[in-house]
This record gives structure tokens, sequence and C-alpha cells, in this order.
């Protein structure tokens, strides 16, 4: 094998060494810039040259994951990290790209080298962070956050999170108010906004006009960084009949088991077919025996899981889809830029958010004329189109349990109140309450169950809370969490009433608490998230249940709680009661649905000179 040549001493292989390094800059310069393509153009041929340089190969793979070219963009990073392996960029890059594909235990192990590489270094604490929030304890990922924001509490994706860890705790206020600085601070922040307006819609301090405010910002900055797809060209060769078959196109990250479709499937099993025919655009990577109860019942499915938004849209132009429905809203795994493309001439939000998304070019919002009453004004960016009767249409929860027929106090001599929504939502109007309900009703207790209980952070202050508010923290329980829906249901066998979170009222939890023939107390707010109880209560002829303040509210509970033989004959009956009111009639609530996609179709024909 020929040596190679000792280095000129007139410094010819430095020279190489200095073109090289600059042509590593002026990629990681073309990246910094959203010039993607041009970096892997540099970035390639800096690698023909020289295949093992790591600062190459690490550019390469940051531009492919971009590019959403991830089994080219992990090649590149591993061939970074075995060429560089101390290098902290390098295992931050292949943690990025495992991140994204999945490939979680992966991520996770590169995230700990980088920080064992780089201990001070908060993008390294960072993406420890995202990686340890789903493989390991919820705390795990939050000291991770704290850690880097410690290092560095400017860097908005880390003070984002940490203030949205906040907000998860019931730590409301403090939450709100910090992402609000943090939004104003980064006026094109995505997530700094995105947080923002949904932390709004925990605060009871918000009003309806500040939360469609906080919305509509993040959708202008969406929609200002996103081209709509031109309508001719979209629509070109569509049947413009304002009478067709329509069809219509359903995008979830949550077409499987979830509250989601409890709601969804009544709708999908009465749709007419010669109304509509669907189509569901599948954003989650997991399916079910519900996923393929959903399959049955479209048209077509498509797994749109790791498909980039503008390809999921680019699929919805060539499925002609007449009416896009959102069912995810600002949530988790949500493809809002899908439709910010606009690629179906109707686009409807629906079911799965408690707000407005703020984006323009979403034509309509589903809700009724409780949840949002034309005398609350116009809290939506979309336009409310109110269906009648209950905007929701509940089919049963996914797995079933037999509901004790006699109420708790009966059986166990103590009024028992419960809630079993998420701790997020249980800010300090509602412990407020709480805490005044049970100082009147000393022998009463609150049994507490949903997401969250299950954090020390948040069990913890819960129970401080009650104890500075003069409550005996052993009157109030945590349950633990249960490994199925029917466990989590029986639950409700020692509950006597259901108190609903405030301004963030529950839906699925309501709706089951009534299942299992507990009903659930509730105020009538000033926005939707704070309506939607009064709404399932109206439809269910629990209207005596809905309240319309924080003093009446309390006022009923310890009426109840004094007097619970109104249960007596509610309990064993509530269920019966709920199988036949409109909230579970799914053949009144698809012709409802179907009327307003058709409504809206056909205005949509009547603008565009069609029909």
């Amino acid at each position: 094998m020929a040596r190679r040549p000792a280095p000129s001493p007139r410094g010819k292989p430095q020279g190489r060494q200095a073109k090289v390094a600059d042509a590593i800059k002026q990629a990681a310069a073309l990246f910094a810039r959203g010039q993607w393509r041009e970096t892997i153009e540099v970035a390639e041929r800096i690698v023909a040259r020289d295949p093992r340089n790591g600062a190459a190969h690490q550019v390469l793979a940051m531009a492919r994951i971009t590019l959403n070219e991830p089994e080219r963009a992990r090649y590149h990073a591993e061939k970074a990290v075995a060429l560089s392996p101390n290098d902290v960029g390098a295992h931050l890059a292949l943690a990025q790209i495992t991140l994204k594909t999945g490939d979680l235990k992966v991520a996770e192990k590169h995230a700990r080298r980088a920080v064992e590489i780089s201990p001070n270094r908060a993008e390294a604490w960072e993406v420890l962070g995202v990686g340890l929030r789903t493989t390991a304890d919820r705390s795990e990922s939050k000291a991770a956050y704290l850690r880097a924001f410690e290092i560095d509490p400017k860097r908005a994706n880390v003070a984002v999170q940490v203030r949205t860890f906040e907000l998860e705790d019931g730590r409301v206020h403090e939450a709100t108010d910090a992402l609000r600085q943090i939004a104003l601070d980064n006026p094109k922040h995505f997530p700094a906004q995105q947080k923002f307006a949904y932390a709004l819609i925990h605060d009871e301090r918000s009003k309806a006009s500040e939360i469609k405010d906080a919305h509509a910002a993040w959708g202008r900055l969406m929609e200002a960084g996103l081209g709509q797809i031109d309508a001719r060209a979209r629509d070109a060769g569509r049947d413009m009949s304002p009478d067709r078959t329509l069809t219509i196109g359903y995008l979830s990250p949550d077409l499987r088991r979830h509250s989601v479709t409890s709601f969804l499937l009544p709708l999908l099993e009465h749709h007419d077919k010669d109304a509509v025919r669907v189509i569901a655009y599948a954003t989650n990577k997991n399916t079910d025996d519900v996923s393929e109860r959903i399959k049955t019942l479209c048209a077509g499915w498509r797994s749109v899981a790791e498909t980039p938004d503008g390809d999921i849209a680019k699929m919805v132009i060539e499925d002609k889809v007449d009416v896009l429905v959102d069912l995810c809203g600002h949530f988790a795994l949500q493809r809002l830029g899908v439709f910010a493309r606009k690629p179906a001439p109707v686009q409807v939000t629906y079911l799965g958010y408690p707000a407005t998304t703020g984006l323009t070019r979403i034509d309509a919002r589903l809700v009724d004329a409780t949840t949002d009453p034309e005398s609350l004004g116009d809290a939506a960016t979309e336009r409310l189109v109110r269906l009648e009767g209950c905007f929701l249409c509940f089919g049963g929860p996914h797995d079933n349990a037999d509901q004790e027929p006699s109420p708790n106090y009966e059986r166990n001599g103590a009024f028992r109140f419960g809630s079993f929504n998420n701790v997020k939502k249980v800010g300090p109007a509602v412990l407020d309450a709480w805490a005044q309900i049970l100082a009147r009703c000393p022998n009463a207790s609150l049994k507490l169950k949903g997401r969250g209980y299950d954090d020390d952070d948040a069990s913890t202050r819960i129970t401080t809370e009650f104890e500075t508010r003069g409550v005996d923290p052993s009157r109030v329980t945590f349950a633990p969490r249960t490994e199925s829906v029917a466990e989590h249901l029986r639950e409700y066998a020692d509950v006597d009433v259901a108190l609903d979170t405030f301004p963030y009222n529950g839906t699925t939890t309501t709706c089951e608490a009534s299942w299992m023939g507990v009903p659930t107390l509730t105020i009538a707010g000033t926005h939707h998230a704070a309506r939607v109880s009064a709404s399932l209560n109206a439809a269910m002829g629990l209207e005596g249940f809905t309240t319309d303040s924080a003093e009446a509210y309390i006022e009923r509970a310890v009426s109840i709680a004094n007097d619970p033989s109104e249960l007596n004959e509610l309990r064993p009956t509530l269920r019966e009661r709920m199988t036949s009111s409109r909230l579970m009639n799914g053949a009144a609530h698809a012709r409802a649905v179907e009327s307003a996609y058709r409504s809206l179709w056909q205005a949509f024909v009547e603008r565009s000179g069609g029909g």
C-alpha cells in the first residue's frame, strides 16, 4: 500500500483543509437560511472528496431529515458519529433524526451521550428532554428541560416546554403569564404562539376575544409562511353540481382507541353513502381494532403518519376531496399545515379542539347554540356553524362496564364528589370552589383521577393547595392509573356527583360519568371550552346540573350533598336516559353534520359561479 505523502512544508494540505472548512461553513449557512437542497449539493461535494469528513456527514444528515429523507439522513448521522465519536453535534444529529423516525431508545442513547460530552450545552439537555418524554418517567424529561433552562433561559423551545410542564401540573396562572411574555418576546416562534393560545383556554381570567386573538396570531404566522394552493388548478375538472355525492376527508392523529373516536364512530357509522363518500387521512402511526373498524366505514384510508404536510395536501387534491375536516386543532401531532395550504375547496374544523384554529383558510367550525350562543359574539376566525341540538354524538366508551345501581352515599355512608379530568384543568379557581364545597360539607370527600395526578409535583401541589385553603388533605384521595377503560369506568362506583373543571370543561369525562350513572355539575362559562358540559347536560335533559357562576356551582354542590335523594332515581336510569337522548342518536347527528357540509359546499359553488 502506498504511503500518504508527508505534509508539504509549503502548507498545501493546510490550504486544502482551510477550503474544506470554508465549504462546511458555507453549507451550514445555507442550512440556516433554509436552502436545504443547496446545502446538500455543497456537503456532497465535500464528502465526494473526503468520505471521512464527519462534519459534512452531519450537515447532510440534518438537511436530509428536514427534507423528510429519514433513511439517508440516518446513514449520514451514523457516519458522523462513527467518524467523530466525541463530537456532540454528531450525537445530537442522530438523536434528533431517530426521534423523528420513532427509534426512541436510540435517540435517548445518543442524547445522553451528547450530555456526557457537553454537560453545559443547553441543546443537548433539550434533545434529551424530548427523548425522555416518551421513553421514561415524565419527571426525568422535566428535569432535563429544567437543566437546559438553567443553562439558557432565553432558548425559546426550552422555555416554552418548561412553562408547558407548569400548565400540565395545574399551575395555570404562572404558565399563562410566562407563555404570554415568551410569545411577546418571540413573535415569529410557532411553539410559543401556539402554547400561549392553548394555555389561555385553561385560565379563568381569559376573555373569549383574547383566546381568539392569540390563535389568530398563530394563524397569521402559519399562513404567511405557506403559499395557498391555486384554487383554479385545484378545482380543474371538479364536478360543481351542488347536490352530488360529496367526498369528505377526515384528517386526524387519533383514528384509533381515543376519546375522539368515541364521538367520530357514530358519525361514520350513520353517514349516508349517497350523500357523502369518506376518506380517512390517518396521521397516527399505531393502529388497533378501532382503526380497523374505521377502515370498514370509509371508501379510502390513507396512512400518512410520516408524510409531510405538503405531500398530504397533494394527496387531498388528487383524491378530489370536497370538504376536508380537521379533528385535532392544536393538540399534539396536529397537521394544520395541511389546511393552511387550502387543498380542499371547503375546510372545516370539528370535534377535537375546544377553540378556533386561528386559520382563515379553514372555512367553518361546527359548534352548537349552547357552546357558542350568538350572544357571546364572534369567537373564531372560522365561520361558526351551529348544529341543531348538541354538536357532539357519543358512541359509548370503547370498553363497557356495569354500573353500580345504588348511590355511593347509601352504600358507604358518606357523600363523595369526584373529578376525573386531567390535572392541568385544575387551576386556582377550581381549587377555590372545591375547597369551599368541602368546607361546607364536612362529611363529604373528593376523589380525583386523571392524567397528571401520578406526578409527584402535581399531586403535592393539589394537596398543599387544599391544606392552604383549610381543607384536611386526607379528605382528598387520588385514584391510581388504570390499565383499561372498563377499570377506569368502575372507579365511578364510589362517586355520587362529578365536579366539572372550569373554564376548561370535560367532554369524554362528562359522558363517561353519565354512562356510569353519575351526573356532572358544571358552569356555563363565556367561551366554547367552558360550555361543552352545559351542552352535553342539555342533550341529556340534565339542565339542573348546569349553573351560571362559581357561586351557584358551590351552592348546588352543597345542596346535593345535604339532600342527595334526587340521585336515588337518577343513578340507575341515567344510562338509559342518555342512550335515548339526542346525545347518542347517531342517525340524527349524521344528518345534521351532512346538512352543514352540504350548505358549505353549495355556498362555495355559488361563490365560484358553478352549479
